[in-house]
Protein backbone atom coordinates (compact mmCIF):
# COMPACT_ATOMS: atom_id res chain seq x y z
CA UNK A 1 0.00 0.00 0.00
CA UNK A 2 1.38 3.67 -0.94
CA UNK A 3 1.57 6.73 1.28
CA UNK A 4 -1.03 8.62 -0.79
CA UNK A 5 -3.65 5.50 -0.28
CA UNK A 6 -2.83 5.11 3.49
CA UNK A 7 -3.00 8.86 4.15
CA UNK A 8 -6.70 8.51 2.31
CA UNK A 9 -7.71 5.82 4.79
CA UNK A 10 -6.77 7.71 7.78
CA UNK A 11 -8.63 11.10 6.56
CA UNK A 12 -11.62 9.20 5.49
CA UNK A 13 -12.15 7.64 9.17
CA UNK A 14 -10.38 9.86 11.19
CA UNK A 15 -13.88 11.08 12.74
CA UNK A 16 -15.20 7.63 13.83
CA UNK A 17 -15.64 6.20 17.15
CA UNK A 18 -15.83 2.29 17.44
CA UNK A 19 -18.70 0.83 19.63
CA UNK A 20 -17.77 -0.68 23.23
CA UNK A 21 -19.10 -4.08 22.61
CA UNK A 22 -17.85 -3.89 18.70
CA UNK A 23 -15.40 -7.20 19.92
CA UNK A 24 -18.39 -8.95 21.18
CA UNK A 25 -20.24 -8.53 18.05
CA UNK A 26 -17.70 -9.41 16.37
CA UNK A 27 -17.26 -12.90 18.58
CA UNK A 28 -20.86 -13.40 18.34
CA UNK A 29 -21.33 -12.96 14.59
CA UNK A 30 -18.16 -15.32 14.42
CA UNK A 31 -20.14 -17.92 16.64
CA UNK A 32 -23.46 -17.51 14.47
CA UNK A 33 -21.79 -18.28 11.28
CA UNK A 34 -19.89 -21.42 12.59
CA UNK A 35 -23.80 -22.75 14.21
CA UNK A 36 -24.92 -21.88 10.73
CA UNK A 37 -21.98 -23.76 9.05
CA UNK A 38 -22.44 -26.41 11.54
CA UNK A 39 -26.10 -26.39 10.87
CA UNK A 40 -26.43 -26.66 7.32
CA UNK A 41 -23.88 -29.45 7.89
CA UNK A 42 -25.96 -31.49 9.88
CA UNK A 43 -29.03 -30.75 8.10
CA UNK A 44 -26.92 -32.11 4.87
CA UNK A 45 -25.83 -34.97 6.87
CA UNK A 46 -29.55 -35.94 7.85
CA UNK A 47 -30.84 -35.05 4.33
CA UNK A 48 -28.43 -36.92 3.00
CA UNK A 49 -29.37 -39.89 5.87
CA UNK A 50 -33.09 -39.75 5.06
CA UNK A 51 -32.64 -39.56 1.55
CA UNK A 52 -30.35 -42.50 2.06
CA UNK A 53 -32.68 -44.43 4.69
CA UNK A 54 -35.71 -43.92 2.52
CA UNK A 55 -33.70 -45.69 -0.66
CA UNK A 56 -32.96 -48.83 2.01
CA UNK A 57 -36.98 -48.57 3.18
CA UNK A 58 -37.57 -48.72 -0.44
CA UNK A 59 -35.87 -51.42 -1.21
CA UNK A 60 -36.99 -52.64 2.28
CA UNK A 61 -41.12 -52.31 1.62
CA UNK A 62 -41.50 -54.99 0.54
CA UNK A 63 -42.06 -58.24 2.83
CA UNK A 64 -39.24 -60.33 2.17
CA UNK A 65 -40.59 -63.07 -0.55
CA UNK A 66 -41.49 -66.44 0.95
CA UNK A 67 -39.16 -69.11 0.43
CA UNK A 68 -39.76 -71.09 -2.88
CA UNK A 69 -42.10 -73.95 -2.54
CA UNK A 70 -41.09 -77.12 -2.09
CA UNK A 71 -43.63 -79.09 -3.70
CA UNK A 72 -45.14 -78.57 -6.46
CA UNK A 73 -49.39 -79.07 -7.58
CA UNK A 74 -51.73 -77.84 -4.35
CA UNK A 75 -49.77 -78.08 -1.39
CA UNK A 76 -47.13 -75.49 -3.41
CA UNK A 77 -49.68 -72.14 -3.87
CA UNK A 78 -49.15 -71.28 -0.07
CA UNK A 79 -52.02 -72.09 1.76
CA UNK A 80 -53.18 -73.98 3.70
CA UNK A 81 -54.94 -77.69 3.04
CA UNK A 82 -56.52 -80.87 4.53
CA UNK A 83 -59.39 -81.25 7.41
CA UNK A 84 -56.97 -80.00 10.01
CA UNK A 85 -55.51 -77.41 8.37
CA UNK A 86 -57.53 -74.38 10.76
CA UNK A 87 -56.65 -77.10 14.02
CA UNK A 88 -53.88 -74.75 15.62
CA UNK A 89 -53.28 -76.95 18.70
CA UNK A 90 -52.39 -79.67 16.43
CA UNK A 91 -49.95 -77.73 13.81
CA UNK A 92 -48.31 -76.14 17.13
CA UNK A 93 -47.27 -80.33 17.63
CA UNK A 94 -46.22 -80.41 14.64
CA UNK A 95 -43.65 -77.58 14.41
CA UNK A 96 -42.66 -79.29 18.13
CA UNK A 97 -42.39 -82.12 16.52
CA UNK A 98 -39.75 -80.72 13.38
CA UNK A 99 -37.95 -78.64 16.00
CA UNK A 100 -37.10 -81.68 17.99
CA UNK A 101 -36.35 -84.05 15.67
CA UNK A 102 -33.89 -81.47 14.19
CA UNK A 103 -31.94 -80.65 17.25
CA UNK A 104 -31.78 -84.68 17.81
CA UNK A 105 -31.04 -85.60 14.35
CA UNK A 106 -27.31 -87.01 13.72
CA UNK A 107 -25.51 -85.94 11.59
CA UNK A 108 -27.02 -82.49 12.03
CA UNK A 109 -30.17 -81.75 9.56
CA UNK A 110 -29.76 -78.17 10.14
CA UNK A 111 -31.44 -74.91 12.27
CA UNK A 112 -34.85 -74.31 11.37
CA UNK A 113 -34.93 -70.52 10.50
CA UNK A 114 -38.49 -69.23 11.30
CA UNK A 115 -41.50 -71.75 12.82
CA UNK A 116 -42.00 -73.26 9.56
CA UNK A 117 -45.39 -73.93 7.38
CA UNK A 118 -48.03 -76.33 7.80
CA UNK A 119 -48.54 -77.32 4.25
CA UNK A 120 -51.67 -80.00 4.68
CA UNK A 121 -52.86 -81.11 7.98
CA UNK A 122 -55.43 -84.19 7.76
CA UNK A 123 -56.98 -87.20 9.26
CA UNK A 124 -56.16 -90.88 8.16
CA UNK A 125 -57.34 -94.29 9.12
CA UNK A 126 -54.35 -94.11 11.33
CA UNK A 127 -54.57 -90.66 13.05
CA UNK A 128 -53.75 -87.43 12.03
CA UNK A 129 -50.85 -86.74 9.94
CA UNK A 130 -49.25 -83.45 8.27
CA UNK A 131 -46.84 -81.98 5.74
CA UNK A 132 -44.34 -78.95 6.59
CA UNK A 133 -42.07 -76.74 4.90
CA UNK A 134 -39.37 -75.29 7.14
CA UNK A 135 -36.17 -73.75 5.77
CA UNK A 136 -32.83 -74.85 7.76
CA UNK A 137 -29.43 -73.56 7.99
CA UNK A 138 -26.95 -75.48 6.76
CA UNK A 139 -23.41 -73.93 8.42
CA UNK A 140 -24.85 -70.48 6.39
CA UNK A 141 -26.14 -72.36 3.39
CA UNK A 142 -30.55 -72.14 3.75
CA UNK A 143 -32.57 -74.65 1.67
CA UNK A 144 -36.25 -75.40 2.09
CA UNK A 145 -37.64 -78.70 1.86
CA UNK A 146 -40.95 -80.34 3.91
CA UNK A 147 -41.33 -82.98 6.21
CA UNK A 148 -44.01 -85.83 6.02
CA UNK A 149 -45.66 -86.06 9.55
CA UNK A 150 -46.90 -89.41 10.69
CA UNK A 151 -48.48 -90.92 14.39
CA UNK A 152 -45.86 -91.78 16.92
CA UNK A 153 -46.52 -93.30 20.68
CA UNK A 154 -46.46 -89.80 22.27
CA UNK A 155 -47.58 -87.60 19.18
CA UNK A 156 -46.59 -86.31 16.28
CA UNK A 157 -43.61 -88.08 14.03
CA UNK A 158 -41.22 -87.06 11.94
CA UNK A 159 -41.12 -89.88 9.37
CA UNK A 160 -39.03 -88.58 6.43
CA UNK A 161 -38.53 -85.48 3.90
CA UNK A 162 -37.48 -84.39 0.92
CA UNK A 163 -34.59 -82.80 2.29
CA UNK A 164 -32.09 -85.18 0.06
CA UNK A 165 -34.13 -85.76 -2.77
CA UNK A 166 -36.78 -84.47 -4.32
CA UNK A 167 -38.59 -87.54 -5.41
CA UNK A 168 -40.06 -88.49 -1.88
CA UNK A 169 -43.55 -87.50 -1.88
CA UNK A 170 -45.14 -90.14 -0.02
CA UNK A 171 -44.77 -91.46 3.98
CA UNK A 172 -46.45 -93.96 5.74
CA UNK A 173 -48.40 -92.73 8.61
CA UNK A 174 -48.23 -95.44 11.17
CA UNK A 175 -45.50 -96.95 12.47
CA UNK A 176 -46.97 -100.79 11.25
CA UNK A 177 -46.61 -99.04 7.27
CA UNK A 178 -50.00 -99.85 6.77
CA UNK A 179 -51.15 -96.52 6.12
CA UNK A 180 -49.78 -94.69 2.96
CA UNK A 181 -50.34 -90.99 2.06
CA UNK A 182 -49.18 -89.50 -1.15
CA UNK A 183 -48.75 -86.09 -2.05
CA UNK A 184 -50.18 -84.49 -4.82
CA UNK A 185 -48.19 -82.82 -7.41
CA UNK A 186 -50.40 -81.93 -9.72
CA UNK A 187 -50.30 -84.72 -12.39
CA UNK A 188 -51.70 -88.16 -12.29
CA UNK A 189 -50.00 -90.78 -9.55
CA UNK A 190 -50.69 -93.98 -9.14
CA UNK A 191 -50.15 -97.25 -6.77
CA UNK A 192 -48.99 -100.59 -7.07
CA UNK A 193 -49.07 -103.47 -4.40
CA UNK A 194 -48.05 -106.50 -6.64
CA UNK A 195 -45.67 -108.13 -9.32
CA UNK A 196 -47.70 -109.68 -12.27
CA UNK A 197 -45.73 -112.81 -13.82
CA UNK A 198 -46.43 -113.90 -17.26
CA UNK A 199 -45.52 -117.34 -18.90
CA UNK A 200 -42.99 -115.75 -21.29
CA UNK A 201 -40.80 -114.57 -18.38
CA UNK A 202 -42.15 -110.93 -18.21
CA UNK A 203 -42.38 -109.22 -14.59
CA UNK A 204 -44.76 -105.95 -14.76
CA UNK A 205 -46.01 -103.45 -12.69
CA UNK A 206 -50.05 -102.43 -13.10
CA UNK A 207 -50.91 -98.94 -11.22
CA UNK A 208 -54.52 -97.70 -9.88
CA UNK A 209 -54.83 -94.27 -9.74
CA UNK A 210 -54.58 -92.46 -6.88
CA UNK A 211 -58.36 -90.98 -5.01
CA UNK A 212 -56.27 -87.24 -4.33
CA UNK A 213 -58.27 -84.71 -2.28
CA UNK A 214 -56.88 -81.45 -1.05
CA UNK A 215 -53.50 -82.11 -2.12
CA UNK A 216 -52.75 -85.48 -0.58
CA UNK A 217 -53.88 -89.03 -1.17
CA UNK A 218 -54.47 -92.08 1.85
CA UNK A 219 -54.55 -95.38 0.81
CA UNK A 220 -54.77 -98.24 3.38
CA UNK A 221 -52.10 -101.61 2.40
CA UNK A 222 -54.49 -104.63 1.75
CA UNK A 223 -53.69 -107.10 4.44
CA UNK A 224 -51.72 -109.92 2.12
CA UNK A 225 -49.46 -107.03 0.42
CA UNK A 226 -46.40 -106.48 2.06
CA UNK A 227 -44.89 -102.99 1.98
CA UNK A 228 -41.68 -103.93 0.35
CA UNK A 229 -44.24 -104.77 -2.95
CA UNK A 230 -45.94 -101.61 -2.72
CA UNK A 231 -45.00 -98.57 -5.42
CA UNK A 232 -46.14 -95.42 -6.61
CA UNK A 233 -45.43 -93.91 -9.57
CA UNK A 234 -46.20 -90.68 -11.92
CA UNK A 235 -48.88 -92.09 -14.56
CA UNK A 236 -47.81 -93.24 -17.15
CA UNK A 237 -45.79 -95.34 -15.86
CA UNK A 238 -42.92 -95.50 -18.47
CA UNK A 239 -39.08 -96.57 -16.73
CA UNK A 240 -37.62 -96.64 -12.97
CA UNK A 241 -37.46 -92.61 -13.27
CA UNK A 242 -41.33 -92.65 -12.89
CA UNK A 243 -41.68 -93.72 -9.20
CA UNK A 244 -42.14 -91.45 -6.52
CA UNK A 245 -40.10 -92.08 -3.54
CA UNK A 246 -41.83 -93.60 -0.61
CA UNK A 247 -39.80 -91.96 2.94
CA UNK A 248 -39.63 -93.86 5.94
CA UNK A 249 -37.25 -93.25 9.35
CA UNK A 250 -37.18 -97.16 9.54
CA UNK A 251 -35.44 -99.21 7.44
CA UNK A 252 -37.23 -100.92 4.15
CA UNK A 253 -38.55 -104.57 4.18
CA UNK A 254 -35.91 -107.02 2.62
CA UNK A 255 -36.92 -110.09 1.05
CA UNK A 256 -37.89 -112.69 2.96
CA UNK A 257 -35.08 -115.15 2.76
CA UNK A 258 -37.20 -118.39 3.80
CA UNK A 259 -39.22 -117.06 -0.08
CA UNK A 260 -36.17 -118.36 -1.84
CA UNK A 261 -33.59 -121.62 -2.48
CA UNK A 262 -30.66 -120.87 -0.74
CA UNK A 263 -28.32 -122.58 -2.46
CA UNK A 264 -24.70 -121.88 -1.75
CA UNK A 265 -21.52 -123.68 -2.48
CA UNK A 266 -18.56 -122.42 -0.21
CA UNK A 267 -16.04 -123.09 -2.86
CA UNK A 268 -17.53 -121.35 -5.69
CA UNK A 269 -16.05 -117.99 -6.48
CA UNK A 270 -19.01 -116.70 -7.94
CA UNK A 271 -22.54 -118.34 -8.54
CA UNK A 272 -23.19 -121.88 -7.63
CA UNK A 273 -22.87 -123.91 -10.93
CA UNK A 274 -25.37 -127.15 -10.72
CA UNK A 275 -24.70 -129.43 -13.93
CA UNK A 276 -27.26 -131.22 -14.71
CA UNK A 277 -26.62 -135.40 -14.91
CA UNK A 278 -28.55 -137.76 -17.48
CA UNK A 279 -30.96 -140.79 -16.67
CA UNK A 280 -28.06 -142.78 -16.45
CA UNK A 281 -26.23 -140.86 -13.57
CA UNK A 282 -23.33 -139.17 -15.91
CA UNK A 283 -23.30 -135.27 -16.26
CA UNK A 284 -23.46 -133.87 -19.91
CA UNK A 285 -21.12 -131.13 -18.93
CA UNK A 286 -18.19 -131.10 -16.90
CA UNK A 287 -17.34 -128.89 -13.18
CA UNK A 288 -18.11 -124.98 -14.59
CA UNK A 289 -15.72 -122.65 -14.33
CA UNK A 290 -16.05 -119.05 -13.24
CA UNK A 291 -16.01 -117.69 -16.96
CA UNK A 292 -19.36 -119.67 -17.43
CA UNK A 293 -20.64 -118.53 -14.31
CA UNK A 294 -20.19 -114.92 -15.61
CA UNK A 295 -21.62 -115.88 -18.97
CA UNK A 296 -24.74 -117.24 -17.42
CA UNK A 297 -25.37 -114.37 -15.17
CA UNK A 298 -24.87 -111.40 -17.71
CA UNK A 299 -26.93 -113.63 -20.27
CA UNK A 300 -30.07 -114.04 -17.40
CA UNK A 301 -29.47 -110.36 -16.37
CA UNK A 302 -30.02 -109.17 -19.49
CA UNK A 303 -33.36 -110.99 -20.36
CA UNK A 304 -34.84 -110.04 -17.03
CA UNK A 305 -33.85 -106.53 -17.62
CA UNK A 306 -35.86 -106.46 -21.26
CA UNK A 307 -38.67 -108.25 -19.59
CA UNK A 308 -39.36 -106.74 -16.21
CA UNK A 309 -40.44 -103.42 -15.25
CA UNK A 310 -37.70 -101.53 -13.06
CA UNK A 311 -40.24 -100.77 -10.41
CA UNK A 312 -37.66 -101.76 -7.28
CA UNK A 313 -34.22 -102.46 -6.82
CA UNK A 314 -35.16 -105.58 -4.58
CA UNK A 315 -33.99 -107.95 -7.33
CA UNK A 316 -31.92 -110.57 -5.98
CA UNK A 317 -28.25 -111.16 -7.19
CA UNK A 318 -28.46 -114.43 -9.44
CA UNK A 319 -26.92 -116.62 -6.88
CA UNK A 320 -27.27 -120.55 -8.50
CA UNK A 321 -27.61 -122.02 -12.12
CA UNK A 322 -28.45 -125.43 -13.40
CA UNK A 323 -27.05 -125.56 -16.68
CA UNK A 324 -27.09 -128.02 -19.13
CA UNK A 325 -28.33 -129.50 -22.64
CA UNK A 326 -31.30 -132.02 -23.85
CA UNK A 327 -30.78 -134.99 -25.88
CA UNK A 328 -31.44 -132.95 -28.88
CA UNK A 329 -28.81 -130.25 -28.10
CA UNK A 330 -30.88 -127.19 -26.54
CA UNK A 331 -28.99 -125.51 -24.43
CA UNK A 332 -30.87 -125.16 -20.72
CA UNK A 333 -30.50 -123.00 -18.13
CA UNK A 334 -32.42 -122.71 -14.79
CA UNK A 335 -31.97 -119.75 -11.94
CA UNK A 336 -34.42 -118.42 -9.40
CA UNK A 337 -35.06 -114.36 -9.09
CA UNK A 338 -36.76 -112.71 -6.36
CA UNK A 339 -38.63 -109.09 -6.80
CA UNK A 340 -39.43 -107.58 -3.51
CA UNK A 341 -41.04 -109.54 -0.95
CA UNK A 342 -42.83 -111.77 -3.40
CA UNK A 343 -41.38 -115.73 -3.37
CA UNK A 344 -38.54 -116.20 -5.55
CA UNK A 345 -39.20 -117.85 -8.92
CA UNK A 346 -37.82 -120.22 -11.31
CA UNK A 347 -37.05 -119.07 -14.89
CA UNK A 348 -36.12 -121.35 -17.66
CA UNK A 349 -33.84 -120.56 -20.47
CA UNK A 350 -33.94 -123.31 -23.59
CA UNK A 351 -31.71 -121.53 -26.20
CA UNK A 352 -31.94 -118.23 -24.80
CA UNK A 353 -35.76 -118.44 -24.74
CA UNK A 354 -36.79 -117.09 -21.72
CA UNK A 355 -39.82 -118.69 -19.05
CA UNK A 356 -41.47 -118.89 -15.90
CA UNK A 357 -41.57 -121.87 -14.09
CA UNK A 358 -42.97 -120.48 -11.54
CA UNK A 359 -43.30 -119.44 -7.64
CA UNK A 360 -40.69 -121.11 -5.56
CA UNK A 361 -41.46 -123.50 -2.63
CA UNK A 362 -37.82 -123.55 -0.54
CA UNK A 363 -39.70 -126.70 1.99
CA UNK A 364 -41.01 -128.75 -0.87
CA UNK A 365 -38.68 -132.23 -0.93
CA UNK A 366 -38.41 -131.69 -4.40
CA UNK A 367 -38.30 -127.63 -5.38
CA UNK A 368 -37.05 -127.94 -8.94
CA UNK A 369 -39.83 -129.69 -11.05
CA UNK A 370 -39.71 -128.47 -14.31
CA UNK A 371 -41.74 -129.84 -17.39
CA UNK A 372 -40.01 -129.21 -20.77
CA UNK A 373 -41.90 -128.65 -24.15
CA UNK A 374 -41.45 -130.99 -27.18
CA UNK A 375 -41.60 -133.74 -25.15
CA UNK A 376 -37.79 -133.17 -23.51
CA UNK A 377 -38.22 -134.39 -20.25
CA UNK A 378 -38.06 -132.88 -16.53
CA UNK A 379 -35.66 -131.20 -15.18
CA UNK A 380 -35.46 -131.76 -11.52
CA UNK A 381 -33.27 -130.46 -8.80
CA UNK A 382 -32.49 -130.25 -4.60
CA UNK A 383 -29.34 -129.54 -3.87
CA UNK A 384 -27.04 -131.64 -1.50
CA UNK A 385 -29.59 -134.50 -2.27
CA UNK A 386 -28.98 -137.58 -3.87
CA UNK A 387 -31.89 -138.60 -6.96
CA UNK A 388 -33.42 -141.13 -8.53
CA UNK A 389 -36.16 -141.35 -10.51
CA UNK A 390 -38.92 -144.35 -12.45
CA UNK A 391 -41.16 -145.29 -14.86
CA UNK A 392 -44.50 -146.55 -13.65
CA UNK A 393 -44.10 -149.36 -11.45
CA UNK A 394 -40.31 -149.97 -12.88
CA UNK A 395 -37.13 -150.45 -10.97
CA UNK A 396 -35.53 -146.71 -9.56
CA UNK A 397 -32.66 -145.36 -11.77
CA UNK A 398 -29.84 -143.25 -10.30
CA UNK A 399 -29.44 -139.56 -11.73
CA UNK A 400 -27.00 -138.22 -9.91
CA UNK A 401 -26.80 -135.21 -7.43
CA UNK A 402 -28.27 -132.29 -6.69
CA UNK A 403 -30.02 -132.23 -10.72
CA UNK A 404 -31.13 -134.26 -13.52
CA UNK A 405 -32.67 -134.37 -16.76
CA UNK A 406 -35.41 -136.96 -16.74
CA UNK A 407 -37.05 -138.59 -19.81
CA UNK A 408 -40.10 -137.96 -20.49
CA UNK A 409 -41.66 -141.07 -19.50
CA UNK A 410 -40.42 -140.65 -15.78
CA UNK A 411 -43.67 -140.49 -13.36
CA UNK A 412 -41.46 -140.22 -9.74
CA UNK A 413 -38.51 -139.19 -8.12
CA UNK A 414 -37.07 -140.60 -5.35
CA UNK A 415 -35.18 -137.47 -3.37
CA UNK A 416 -32.52 -138.61 -0.59
CA UNK A 417 -30.91 -135.95 1.94
CA UNK A 418 -27.85 -136.04 3.26
CA UNK A 419 -28.74 -137.20 6.56
CA UNK A 420 -31.04 -140.22 4.54
CA UNK A 421 -34.37 -139.33 4.95
CA UNK A 422 -36.01 -140.29 1.47
CA UNK A 423 -39.43 -138.33 0.08
CA UNK A 424 -41.28 -140.12 -3.36
CA UNK A 425 -42.33 -136.93 -5.68
CA UNK A 426 -44.77 -137.67 -8.73
CA UNK A 427 -44.38 -136.32 -11.11
CA UNK A 428 -47.63 -137.25 -13.25
CA UNK A 429 -50.17 -140.57 -12.48
CA UNK A 430 -49.50 -143.58 -14.80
Amino acid sequence: MNATLRDAMHAAVSDATPSHDLLTDVLAGGRRRLRRRRAATAVGVSMSLVLCGLAVAGLRMPKAPPPVPALAGPLGDGGAHGDLADDAPYAASVRSALRDWLAKAKPSSGRPIGSGEVLWAGSTPAGPAAVIQQTVDFHKHKQTAVWFIGVGPDGPRVTSSNLVSPHVAAWYVDVAHRVLAVVDNGTPRGISYRWTYTADGQARRHFQSLPFEDGVAVVTLPTDVPRANVQVSNLPYTSFNSLVGIGNVELTDVPDPNRRLVWNDPTAKTATMIPLAHGNGQAQIGPARDALAVQLDTQAGKLLEANTDQAGNASNQLTWFIYGATPGGQQIVVFQRQLDGDPARLYLLVDGVLADAGAVDPAAALPVRIHLRNGEGWVVAQYGSTLRYRVGAGPWIAVGPNAGLLPEAATAVAVTAPGGRQDVVTLRSG
